[in-house]
Order: C-alpha cells, then sequence, then structure tokens
C-alpha cells in the first residue's frame, strides 16, 4: 500500500473574467502567479475587496 499526501505550494491563473471579458491578457505575470499558504488573517480594512 502506497500513501500519498499532496499539496501544491504554487499555482497559476488560467482563466480571468469579469462581465463575460476576458481579463488574463491584461494581468501582469505577478498576478497571474498563487502562492498556497498554511493560513492566513483577513484586514476586514481593506477597500480593495468592498
Amino acid at each position: 500500500m502506497v500513501n500519498l499526501i499532496y499539496s501544491p505550494i504554487k499555482g497559476e491563473v488560467t482563466r480571468s473574467t469579469l462581465d463575460g471579458v476576458d481579463r488574463l491578457p491584461g494581468k501582469t505575470s505577478s498576478e497571474k502567479e498563487v502562492d498556497f499558504v498554511d493560513s492566513y488573517s483577513a484586514n476586514n480594512n481593506d477597500t480593495y475587496y468592498h
């Protein structure tokens, strides 16, 4: 028996649309990269997400 645990640490955005418009071509490489972390804390005062 083989036990396997898979936990990616990086990813890449492959699709980004808003109101049916493809937004991926306008994104930079750093905006397309995703780093997965064990935990995070949210800042409720951040107006970017509201």
